[in-house]
């Protein structure tokens, strides 16, 4: 039932297509004239209609303007075409500057680029391209009037004068100022309906009219009617008139087809289009395109005509064909600048691109013989007859007649062993013995014999290994041996002749063989899923990892592979694959199907996406697609044929296309490129006429926008006139000032910005071809986006203007608060400064009163011992140097504060003598070496003159001198450098660089040590009276010393500076003006006697060696950088105590640390290490916890002395001193001391383990204590074991103990040993012996005795009174 249903189908199908082919014929739309149409409806249209934006489908007229914008006149107002879209012009009642009547019958373009518009009713119509508006001429005011009139026909002659033909009158328009009816004065009357003006190259005007053609002389004013040959029709209306290049005129006629006119004798040549067709003698557009051809457009369909034979072709509207005549009455034709074809119907528009009639396409179309009865194609062969071979994919084959375009089908028969095996052909092969080899899909293989039509056929039987290896046949080839080679789903097979057998060669493939190709070294290429490369002669194979659909060996012997999907691949032998070819590359699409090579060496790739042109030279593509009048985009793999003539052929899924290369070449033509419109916020802004309107004019014809603030999103619409290419033209814009780089190309013809922020910007955009080597530039446009008024020059003035007068009163303000408040602050900074004054006098005083207790303490103290009688008169002389000493000091002081009180009240003056300052500045440096020689410095004097005679002040020099050194010496440590150099130099600030005059040398004294430096923040500060330098807390001094010093140094007339580095050291120059004088009898001037008494004494040689005295003295360590206050102390207490003495704190510790002293004495204002922090290292360690220590000092106020007891010392003594009162102290503490040891002896070695420690000592004690218990039963624990687990000397513990406990050392081991051996023996688990020797005793008799002498009693009597 089902098979019955599916032949009535066919034969309703076959029915249907008879009868439309018996109608076409009745109607003479297929009617074909020997000789002259020879193609029919072979051309592909494409179409526009209102669907895609026209106003209306009925088209009057159409005109392309020299900028590129398609005009379309229709019955509801004209169209402009930009590629993309449609733009209508209408009348607008509201709008007087509309469009005047819809039905536009004409669109004219003068020289001067101007379009006219001709309307029904609506009179002559201008268009304003900048406003996008229109003018009317002559609408009203005046005697001719065009106001309701119906213009149909423009013309602009030689002259530049405007030819108006309206239904009734023929106006001359001069000037668009002027116009004028034509009245030929040959006629008494010339009213018509004027439809066509044409002018010819001697100026005279061809009119057609209702009622025949006319030609009008203007210089003569007469006009001549031309008599045309009417045959078929008394009607003489003119519809179109066409002047050739030749002065022939083309006239169309509504009733009797194309007349050919001579214009000379006027004589006229009728043209019958087609005898079957009566539609054709109505001819409404006649027009002829750049090859010569002539293109007539009927109401009976499209003609196109040569002038040597004729009708060449005629297109109709086939609802079968969507690629046809949309409809065949045509109103309209015109050639645009690329010479495509626009065609204006009354249903729409036509649009004929030149380039793609060159493409002859072929799809399906069962029943018709005129189609295909498959869409896909597989495979071709042509024969000698030149018939076309299409395998199909369920059709069989099909077989083209060129000639009559008609096909004959080869299907399989059902019972008919001559026929076909199956309907899916796959490969052909044409074996040169008149035979076609047909590979199918699951029939195996056919071949034909082409002389008798009888087929052979050969199938895969597993019973036979000789037979094909599989039905479904994808491959055939025939190498340069005749061999035939077959390529299966399973193998590559090759057939044996002799034997009518196939040989298998299943290494040559994996899988499916999808092609097979020979190249000129005669090896074997077979395309499976990976490409192998087969050569007979040596029987190698080359493996390639690709997967392939074909292979081309080019003219130039290189290879190129279709790939999977990668594109196309050159391969070279020996080298493999070299290079791919992509999409990046231009390539349509990656995924290949097909490569064939023409005669122009270019190659032509198939693939899924379109068809691709590529020039192996330049590397360059060009891609076709459906557009361009291919069947499909979708190619179908080896679907490719090239035939003898040098056409190819490319099948796919929607039939198969033929061409030649050599007329499928793209066109130079560069289309204008034009913005077609401008959006904010994606609104279309409108044209206006205000000043401050975006656009004044259209934007195609602005070139530069101002944009506010707020309008800065915006959106530009562009277009190439390629019209043929719309959809493909790939563009690439570039905003200066906002983009870095041209964006990258595409189809995209609209450029959209956001948030563009006020500034300058330029817009341009360009075309750039498929392979983007060619780009084609456009339109540019500045954009301006103003700022918003709080960002402009203006406004800022203002408010610069406002501002300044706003900071002005402000300022005044802050002045006047200012004012006040710096009053207040001058009164503030005033009294800070008293106070800092006071402060830094209060610092004075307590240093001068340092400064003089010393000194004063060294003369009252042995003052009271001499008034007591207390000093032997062997130690006499001792004490009165040292009083003497220090009196001198401190009269050199008490000088020292009266020449800074002269200084301050200007009443120091020079005493100027004469003598040699080298001798003096030596003596002087000379006098401090014996405290370089205590503080262990090197001091040198240096001088590059031997003598330097001058006038001097003596005293105020060696004051400068003095203040300098002791300075140096204050602050170098112990193994630093002090150097004096003395040298003449010339002034650095004259410009006399000769030398000679005195009055510009100087006298320059530098005193350079190695000491602490000073910071570069103090450097301008240490000349100030009173200041003192922070960092050095732990030097005395009274801070006028250097300012003094400058002080006499300006009164030389000299000059004072100082630089230093903190860590490195100072160096102080000074500068004297040098007055060379004679040298005296007597060279040399020696110091005062007093200075050198007070410097030298005062560096009285003593024992610098504090070594141990032997006896039972305690240990007494003297600490005090005045060499003679320690004198004075260890006089008086050395036939009681072992005296050592320290200068400084560091040398102090390391004596402490080696004898640990009984007790200690102590400055507290010392070098390198003060009192305090001596003290507080004291009390930390262990070793020394134990020492009292008495701080002896000048600082006398009660915050200095609590802070001494906060770090640890036991009392506190100011300067001057009472030698009783000190004695005394320091026997009270050595008492406290003693009662301490009473203590730790009876609590801590009683009962060790219940005593909770407190102090330093007392964990020194335990510490003791638990080394004697961890080795008390080891009788060899000695004592320096002992000392070394405890981390001590020898020495140090034996001082230690015994200071703490009044014990040697051996006596508190032995007192620990026997005071456990006691705890032991109360327990009763041992005997006596075994307690001995637990405790660590060799002797049993010997550790009897020790008890005895501990405890009083014997061992056992120890037992039995304290057991239980």
């Amino acid at each position: 039932m089902r098979r019955m249903n599916r032949i009535g189908k066919k034969i309703l199908t076959q029915g249907l297509s008879v009868l439309f082919l018996l109608l076409g014929l009745l109607l003479g739309s297929s009617s074909l004239q020997a000789e002259g149409i020879k193609t029919v409806n072979n051309l592909s249209f494409d179409f526009y209609s209102q669907e895609n934006g026209l106003s209306n489908n009925q088209i009057h007229s159409i005109l392309q303007d020299k900028r590129g914008w398609m005009w379309f006149g229709t019955s509801q107002g004209a169209c402009r075409f930009d590629g993309y879209k449609f733009t209508a012009f209408k009348n607008d009642a509201d709008d007087t500057t509309s469009l005047k009547g819809n039905l536009v019958r004409v669109i004219y373009e003068d020289r001067k680029g101007q379009l006219w518009f001709g309307t029904e009713n609506g009179g002559l119509n201008k268009f304003n391209r900048e406003k996008e508006n229109f003018s009317h001429l002559f609408y009203s005011g005046r005697d001719i009037s065009l106001r309701d009139a119906s213009v149909t026909s423009i013309l602009e002659d030689n002259f530049g004068n405007l030819w108006i033909g309206t239904e009734q009158h023929l106006y001359f328009i001069k000037d668009e100022k002027s116009i004028t009816e034509i009245k030929p004065s040959n006629l008494n009357r010339f009213v018509d309906y004027f439809r066509i003006l044409r002018t010819d190259k001697i100026g005279r005007i061809w009119i057609g009219t209702n009622h025949g053609l006319f030609v009008y002389d203007h210089k003569s004013n007469s006009v001549q009617k031309i008599v045309l040959n009417l045959n078929y029709s008394s009607n003489e209306e003119i519809w179109d008139i066409l002047i050739d290049d030749d002065d022939t005129v083309w006239v169309g006629t509504y009733a009797d087809g194309v007349f050919k006119v001579n214009p000379t004798t006027f004589s006229s040549y009728h043209i019958k289009l087609d005898e079957d067709n009566d539609r054709s003698n109505t001819v409404r557009s006649i027009a002829k395109d750049k090859n010569g051809k002539y293109w007539i457009g009927t109401r009976g369909g499209l003609y196109t005509y040569d002038k040597i034979r004729g009708v060449t072709g005629f297109y109709y509207h086939d609802e079968r064909e969507p690629k046809s005549l949309v409809n065949n009455s045509i109103q309209s034709i015109y050639h645009d600048l690329k010479g495509d074809v626009w065609i204006g119907t009354r249903n729409g528009i036509n649009f004929l691109v030149e380039e793609r009639q060159n493409i002859y396409g072929y799809k399906s179309m069962p029943g018709d013989s005129r189609y295909l009865n498959s869409s896909e194609s597989y495979v071709f062969w042509v024969d000698s007859k030149g018939d076309i071979w299409v395998g199909t994919e369920s059709g069989g084959i099909n077989i083209l007649d060129r000639k009559t375009n008609r096909f004959r089908y080869l299907m399989p028969q059902k019972g008919n062993a001559n026929s076909l095996s199956r309907n899916c052909i796959k490969a052909f092969l044409y074996d040169g013995k008149n035979n076609l080899w047909i590979g199918t899909f699951l029939g195996g293989l056919d071949v034909l014999n082409l002389s008798t039509n009888t087929f052979k056929h050969f199938y895969h039987s597993s019973a036979d290994t000789a037979s094909l290896s599989d039905n479904k046949v994808w491959a055939l080839l025939k190498d340069h041996r005749n061999d035939i080679w077959v390529g299966t789903s399973t193998c590559v097979d090759k057939f044996e002749s002799a034997s009518n057998s196939f040989k298998h060669f299943t290494n040559l493939s994996e899988g499916q063989v999808n092609w097979l190709v020979e190249d000129d070294e005669h090896c074997l290429w077979i395309g499976s899923d990976h490409l192998v490369i087969y050569n007979p002669e040596d029987q190698s194979i080359v493996r390639v990892n690709e997967s392939t659909r074909y292979m081309l060996q080019d003219s130039k012997k290189r290879f190129w592979l279709a790939t999977l999907n990668k594109g196309i691949a050159q391969y070279v032998k020996g080298k493999g694959i070299v290079k791919y070819y992509s999409e990046k590359n231009g390539l349509s699409n990656n995924q290949t199907q097909a490569i064939l090579e023409d005669n122009d060496h270019f190659l032509w790739i198939s693939t899924t996406n379109g068809l691709s042109k590529f020039d192996p030279e330049n590397e360059r593509f060009h891609n076709f697609t459906l557009k361009n009048g291919f069947q499909n985009n979708q190619f179908c793999y080896g679907a490719a044929y090239k035939m003898e003539n040098g056409e190819m052929i490319f099948g796919g899924i929607s039939g198969f296309n033929i061409f030649d290369p050599a007329k499928i070449k793209p066109g130079k033509f560069s289309a204008p490129i034009v913005l077609t419109d401008f959006k904010i916020f994606n609104k279309s802004v409108k044209i206006g006429n205000k000043k401050g309107d975006i656009l004044t004019r259209g934007i195609s014809e602005t070139e530069k926008i101002k944009l506010r603030y707020n309008q800065n999103s915006i959106t530009l619409d562009f277009a190439s006139f390629d019209f043929a290419n719309s959809q493909s033209v790939q563009y690439s814009y570039l905003l200066e000032g906002f983009d870095k780089d041209w964006t990258e190309p595409s189809v995209n013809h609209s450029a959209n910005y956001t948030n563009l922020d006020p500034g300058e910007y330029t817009f341009r955009v360009k075309t750039v071809s498929i392979d983007r080597q060619e780009s084609n530039s456009g339109p540019e446009l500045k954009i301006i986006v103003l700022p918003p008024y709080w960002k402009t020059w203006w406004f800022r003035l203002l408010m610069f203007i406002v501002m300044v007068g706003v900071i002005y009163l402000f300022i005044a303000f802050l002045v006047n608060k200012e004012k006040l408040k710096n009053d207040l602050v001058l009164e503030k900074l005033k009294a800070n400064k008293l106070h800092e004054l006071d402060m830094m006098k209060l610092k004075f005083y307590t240093n001068i009163s340092h400064e003089i207790r010393t000194p004063l303490t060294l003369i009252l103290g042995p003052l009271e011992k001499m008034k007591s009688n207390m000093i032997p008169s062997s130690e006499m002389k001792g004490h009165v140097d040292v009083m003497h000493r220090n009196a001198l000091q401190l009269l050199q002081l008490i000088n020292q504060l009266l020449d800074f009180r002269k200084m301050e009240t200007g009443n120091l003056k020079l005493n100027l003598t004469q003598g040699d300052l080298v001798t003096f500045i030596s003596d002087t440096v000379g006098s401090f070496e014996k405290l370089a020689e205590e503080k262990e410095i090197e001091l040198r004097f240096n001088s590059l003159k031997k003598r330097i005679i001058t006038n001097f002040d003596s005293e105020k020099v060696g004051k400068i001198m003095n203040n300098l050194l002791s300075n140096a010496f204050k602050f170098t440590g112990k193994g630093g450098k002090i150097a004096v150099n003395l040298s003449l130099v010339f002034d650095s600030a004259e410009n006399d660089l000769v030398g000679n005059s005195d009055e510009k040398r100087l006298i320059e004294i530098t005193v350079k040590d190695t000491g602490i430096g000073i910071s570069e923040s103090n450097l301008e500060k240490i000349f100030v009276r009173f200041f003192q330098i922070g960092e050095s807390q732990n030097q005395t001094g009274t801070g006028i010393g250097l300012a003094l010093t400058k002080e006499l140094v300006k009164l030389h007339n000299g000059k004072l500076f100082v630089m230093s580095k903190p860590g490195k050291g100072s160096k102080f120059t000074v500068q004297l003006p040098y007055e060379e004088v004679s040298a005296p009898e007597q060279e040399g001037t020696v110091l005062p006697v007093s200075q050198k008494e007070e410097v030298a004494g005062r560096l009285k040689s003593e024992d610098s060696s504090n070594e141990l005295i032997s006896g039972e003295r305690k240990i007494m360590l003297l600490v005090d950088d005045n060499v003679d206050v320690r004198y004075f102390i260890k006089t008086h207490f050395q036939e009681t105590y072992q005296v050592l003495e320290a200068a400084n704190g560091v040398e102090s510790w390391d004596i402490a640390l080696k004898t640990i002293p009984d007790i200690i004495v102590s400055d507290i204002l010392m070098p390198d290490m003060d009192g305090y922090e001596f003290c507080r290292k004291l009390r930390k360690d262990e070793r020394t916890s134990h020492i009292p220590v008495l701080l002896l000092t000048a600082l006398g106020s009660r915050e200095h002395e609590i802070e001494g007891l906060s770090y640890g010392a036991d009392d506190y003594i100011t300067k001057p001193f009472d030698l009783v009162i000190l004695q005394t102290k320091i026997e009270n503490i050595l008492s406290v001391r003693q009662s301490l040891k009473q203590k730790y002896t009876s609590e801590i070695l009683l009962q060790p383990r219940n005593v909770i420690l407190s102090s330093p000592d007392e964990r020194f004690l335990q510490k003791a204590i638990d080394v004697i218990e961890a080795n008390i039963a080891d009788p060899d624990l000695d004592i320096e074991r002992f000392a070394s687990e405890i981390g001590v000397s020898r020495m140090q513990l034996y001082r230690k103990l015994n200071a703490l406990t009044e014990m040697t050392v051996k006596e508190f081991v032995r007192s620990i040993r026997l005071k456990r051996a006691a705890q032991l023996l109360v327990q009763r688990k041992m005997n006596i012996s075994e307690v001995a020797y637990a405790v660590g005793f060799r002797d049993l008799s010997h550790f009897r005795k020790c008890f005895r002498q501990e405890f009083g009693m014997s061992a056992s009597e120890y037992v039995d009174k304290h057991g239980e």
